[in-house]
């Protein structure tokens, strides 16, 4: 589903073609275990919430059909990067362990650090992209699917250290934090890691106070290194963000937001059930290229995005999950699962890492993770 990190030598045909075939692969498993029950047999679980997203989906290519001219073949095809969430019971019908997607997860963030480094190198031809590279705000744009293990690692390295004390954990986060801060010029990435940052270690502040003449003073030589390094960048961020603010109504993604929430409706029956996702090679896609042309996308508008392929279904969905994972008891080994959703809470309004396919494996192993840290710690109890 990472479609090979987006590897310039392998073509989009052959890459979508791919992509395709394994989707069609996970459904074709899915089938086959329905009748093995799901195993997060614990409160709460993410299960629910999952499911409700998969009915708005599902649900959401009627509207496709009845007002796009999308017939439910072309939307079961152009739907196939969500048949990842399917992943989520696989896996725990299937019996994987928490530490085996961990260890796959850490194993993933590793190989997007070494192929950051690749597209830095390569520059401004880098070798994996999904898209033009470039620099904007003194530094590098790069984008590539497989980030959200980036994020993910970076928060569990950060949590690590303070775990264990071990340096090389830090040395991996201060990595991921560079590179996700450098190789993205993306002010909510940059807010959102030092939000989690300051999460994490309020997390674990009794922690530290014994290793308080260790720790800290490494954080604070860090910090300071990036303020010296970072000012300019920094301050040129501060200096956008707050322009915006003072013209937020003649903003581009303001204008987005009126198109996709208003005119680009069909009738109320589109505004509950959503108007479903386009295939690419549709007529339906038309639209939205058509409204790219103004400089409206959906991928600026984060949930409303969301909202406009799948509906009020959806949007719910995602509310329960952020709600099931950020209000329940944080421990060792979720601290750095609820980091990675915070991240994705700060995208809700200008991103779309919730339906981002270089995004959503990263989010379905979190759901796995999560669950099966539950489960695993009611079995000890």
């Amino acid at each position: 589903m990472l479609g090979f990190f987006n590897a310039k030598p392998i073509s989009v045909t052959i890459s979508g073609q791919l992509i395709t075939l394994v989707s069609w692969i996970i459904i074709l498993v899915n089938i086959y275990l329905l009748k093995i029950p799901v195993k997060p047999k614990i409160a709460n679980s993410l299960a629910t919430p999952v499911n409700l997203m998969f009915a708005a989906i599902f649900i959401s290519m009627i509207p496709a059909y009845l007002y796009h001219d999308q017939s439910i073949f072309s939307s079961l095809i152009g739907y196939k990067h969500f048949y990842v969430f399917f992943l989520y019971f696989i896996l725990f019908k299937l019996e994987f362990s928490y530490k085996q997607i961990l260890n796959l997860s850490i194993f993933l963030f590793i190989i997007t650090l070494i192929i950051f480094l690749i597209d830095f190198y390569t520059f401004p031809n880098s070798f994996f992209s999904g898209e033009d590279v470039f620099e904007r705000r003194g530094a590098f744009t790069i984008r590539f699917n497989g980030q959200g293990f980036t994020v993910l690692g970076t928060f569990f390295c950060l949590a690590a250290f303070f775990r264990t004390s071990k340096f090389y954990y830090f040395i991996l986060y201060v990595i991921g934090f560079c590179f996700l801060t450098f190789f993205t010029a993306s002010r909510i990435q940059l807010l959102s890691l030092i939000i989690n940052t300051l999460f994490v270690l309020i997390f674990y502040r009794k922690t530290i106070k014994k290793y308080f003449l260790y720790i800290i003073p490494v954080i604070i030589a860090a910090i300071s290194v990036g303020i010296y390094y970072l000012e300019s960048y920094v301050l040129g961020l501060y200096l956008l963000a707050f322009e915006e603010s003072r013209t937020f109504e003649s903003n581009i993604r303001y204008e987005a937001m009126k198109f996709f929430t208003g005119k680009f409706q069909t009738n109320g029956i589109t505004k509950i059930l959503g108007n479903g996702y386009p295939n690419s090679s549709g007529t339906y896609q038309d639209s939205f290229i058509a409204a790219q042309y103004y400089g409206f996308f959906t991928s600026d508008l984060g949930l409303i995005g969301f909202w406009t392929y799948f509906g009020i279904l959806g949007v719910i969905a995602w509310l329960v999950i952020f709600k099931k994972i950020l209000l329940s008891k944080t421990d060792d080994n979720n601290v750095f699962i609820k980091a990675y959703f915070i991240n994705l809470l700060f995208t809700i309004t200008l991103g779309y890492a919730i339906f981002n396919p270089g995004y959503m494996i990263t989010t379905v192993f979190c759901f796995f993770l999560f669950d099966k840290n539950k489960q695993d710690n009611n079995k000890q109890a």
